[in-house]
């Protein structure tokens, strides 16, 4: 039997499998259980299927749960900035003398 995990805002499924496995060991069997890929954007609301399979770290997992940790390190596009010098152009944004 699988649990069920409702995805928070800026989760990402790292975050899920850190939250509910306390390790990533089996990030890929979760990622295939769900059908959708480690880098996949997931949808705040959605869930996802933990498979009853996976390996836990026990004390990890217990103290996310204990303490109410959510884990989300996703980022969204209205946070990403668009300046300094790694998105300058040469001869165009950024001018060598």
């Amino acid at each position: 039997m699988s649990t069920v995990v409702n995805i928070e805002p800026n989760q990402s499924l790292l975050d899920i499998a850190i939250q509910e496995n306390g390790n990533l060991a089996d990030i890929a069997n979760i990622s295939k259980a769900n059908n959708v890929s480690v880098t996949d954007t997931l949808i705040a609301g959605d869930t996802l299927d933990i498979p009853s399979t996976i390996t836990r770290a026990i004390d990890i997992a217990v103290f996310y749960t204990k303490n109410e940790l959510l884990p989300a390190t996703g980022i969204r596009e209205d946070e990403i900035s668009l300046d300094g010098i790694g998105i300058m152009i040469i001869e165009d944004t950024f001018i060598v003398r």
